[in-house]
């Protein structure tokens, strides 16, 4: 995917959840638009031999107010996020908040983006959230772009402390693993 066709990408991506948020919140949502991207959210275990990581960005919280800015944050090396997560989280009167729930996994190979049969790649437009209370089928208010921001980033946290402890659970057991590997070498070397 060439840069400018990513740049194409997230403009009609957004107009797109703008549009699909409009019908579940009472809130004008203001085309004036700021980002706030969620970096590194996929378990990258398994990463094919073609796609790239940048372990630095894990738990990253970026906020963009502009679309130059998103493209600078989120395209790298002629290669963009293998699936990015779009939705309004936020709206004041002069600006909407949208978020970015980002692959920690770069692509390059436009096929091999998701959501790419709907022509949308790598972007998923999903709705706005949803909170305790909220009865179906009624529309409701979004939080104002300040309270959605701080709530983007509370709500990440916990996940950044879980993602630790996750590695820290592989790691022990990986070393787990390589005593008893020693542990059986020896019981076999004395027989």
């Amino acid at each position: 995917m060439r840069r400018e066709d990513f740049e194409n990408q997230l403009l009609a991506a957004s107009f797109r959840a703008l549009v699909f948020a409009q019908r579940f919140v009472r809130n004008r949502l203001s085309p004036n638009l700021t980002w706030i991207a969620v970096l590194n959210q996929s378990n990258d275990d398994d990463k094919a031999p073609d796609e790239e990581v940048y372990p630095e960005d894990s738990g990253s919280i970026e906020v963009c107010d502009s679309p130059a800015g998103v493209v600078d944050l989120l395209f790298r090396n002629e290669a963009c996020p293998q699936w990015i997560d779009i939705s309004v989280v936020g709206s004041d009167r002069d600006m909407t908040l949208v978020r970015l729930v980002c692959c920690g996994r770069f692509q390059k190979n436009e096929e091999r983006l998701y959501y790419h049969k709907w022509g949308t790649q790598p972007f998923g437009i999903k709705g706005p959230p949803v909170f305790e209370g909220d009865k179906p089928g009624k529309k409701r208010s979004l939080p104002g772009v300040e309270s959605a921001a701080k709530a983007v980033r509370a709500r990440e946290a916990p996940m950044r402390i879980l993602d630790r402890i996750r590695q820290a659970i592989r790691v022990r057991r990986m070393m787990y693993n390589h005593a008893v590997a020693e542990e059986l070498k020896k019981r076999a070397g004395k027989r």
